[in-house]
């Protein structure tokens, strides 16, 4: 095959990917956040999009700890290949209901050395509480 062909086939290929990997994010968070939330019982998980090879991390904050608390925080890359450069992953944050009450959970996506103020991303979540601990709305 021709160098030419060679090139505009593996352009071709790039734009496909991309376009399926976008639209595999659309689907994924549908709401134009890159966050995704699941509830089973007392614990809410909260997983965002994350490329820490930017710089660009997620920070956390909660407006009433005696009522939700973090219990998990860990980053999963998408590949294990040691030979891939700059790729993201998905940042997991657990929490576990206390005691009846309503909290905000703030989430900002910035350069730690910058500032909050420069956040690229800011996601609030308003969570409810049951009496028994039990997360019964996120919104």
């Amino acid at each position: 095959m021709s160098t030419s062909k060679t090139k505009t086939l593996s352009a071709l290929f790039i734009a496909f990917v991309l376009l399926l990997s976008l639209t595999a994010c659309a689907l994924l968070f549908p709401d134009g956040t890159s966050g995704a939330v699941s509830i089973e019982g007392d614990t809410l998980t909260i997983a965002l999009e994350e490329n820490p090879t930017t710089g660009f991390c997620w920070s956390y904050t909660i407006s009433d700890e005696n009522v939700i608390h973090l219990v998990e925080d860990g980053y999963t890359a998408e590949s294990n290949d040691p030979n891939v450069v700059g790729g993201g992953g998905m940042h997991q944050y657990t929490f576990e209901g206390l005691k009846a009450g309503e909290v905000t959970l703030v989430f900002d996506y910035y350069k730690s050395w910058e500032g909050v103020e420069t956040a690229e991303e800011h996601i609030e979540y308003i969570v409810t509480v049951q009496d028994d601990g039990t997360i019964s709305k996120v919104k």
